[in-house]
């Protein structure tokens, strides 16, 4: 996997920081990695800030829980001028923590945060938490560098592509239901069209009235015009099978290429005590 040339993103470490665990936008991972983990799951408890050229240090709280998973509770700065200047959210509905929990785990060299997202917390100014209402993982590479921690995502247009060439020729198994969640809306209600259309066929003539059957083929044909970008499909079908796949297959592409999949930008923390 190539990696490909970056420009940056004009984006504040907070909030690069408050998205790092949803960043995928519509979905997470199905499968947790079968890693175990990594000696900087024991490194990590302490306190942290996120340092990034002249923005403000961004605190970061991280404690083990009794199950033995780590607590992340990040915050982000009330000066903060990303935060303030965000139109979309007023300053009494402006995320002030996000909190959640994860584990780092450890195979062939690759460290990996994976984020459990039932536990992920977004924390309002005025005292409400909200959920992420999803399920599933997320996971970003953790490198210990210069006395430090550089955290990286990874970016899921890509990595999908990635799976696809290194999988194409193997015989990866998705459920028939998986499969077909993956499907576009419009395209599997034309699939559904055609196999009532076929049904209908095989049907007496008297089954429905003269109108309600006239009524069943004017909705079938509408069916039959609707359009799709199929490029666009594609790649959503792409993104969607690669969020399914196994944690043992996505282990092995993890450590297969972890510059290439891990390609977002680089966030640094460095220890406070």
């Amino acid at each position: 996997m190539t990696k490909k040339t970056r420009t940056p993103r004009p984006r504040s470490i907070p909030w690069v920081f408050l998205t790092i665990a949803v960043s995928a936008g519509c979905s997470t991972f199905d499968h947790p990695l079968p890693w175990p983990h990594s000696p900087l799951h024991e490194e990590l408890p302490g306190s942290w800030h996120a340092v990034h050229e002249s923005e403000p240090p961004m605190p970061i709280e991280v404690t083990k829980n009794g199950s033995g998973s780590l607590s992340v509770d990040m915050t982000v700065s009330d000066t903060d001028e990303s935060a303030e200047s965000d139109s979309t959210q007023s300053s009494g509905n402006q995320v002030h923590r996000v909190t959640f929990q994860g584990d780092v785990l450890l195979s062939n060299g690759v460290h990996v945060l994976q984020i459990d997202m039932k536990t992920y917390r977004k924390h309002k100014r005025e005292g409400k938490a909200t959920s992420s209402d999803k399920e599933g993982y997320w996971f970003v590479r953790v490198v210990s560098e210069d006395g430090s921690l550089v955290f990286q995502q990874l970016e899921i247009e890509p990595f999908a592509r990635y799976a696809e060439s290194q999988l194409f020729d193997e015989k990866t198994a998705l459920t028939a239901s998986e499969y077909a969640s993956c499907i576009n809306t419009r395209i599997s209600s034309e699939i559904a069209s055609r196999i009532l259309d076929d049904l209908l066929r095989e049907r007496p003539t008297n089954w429905l009235s003269k109108d309600e059957l006239s009524e069943l083929e004017k909705v079938l044909k509408e069916f039959e015009n609707r359009t799709v970008d199929p490029y666009q499909q594609l790649k959503r079908m792409r993104e969607c099978i690669a969020y399914k796949l196994q944690g043992e297959l996505l282990g092995r592409l993890f450590s297969a290429d972890p510059d290439g999949i891990f390609s977002d930008e680089p966030l640094r923390l460095v220890r406070v005590r």
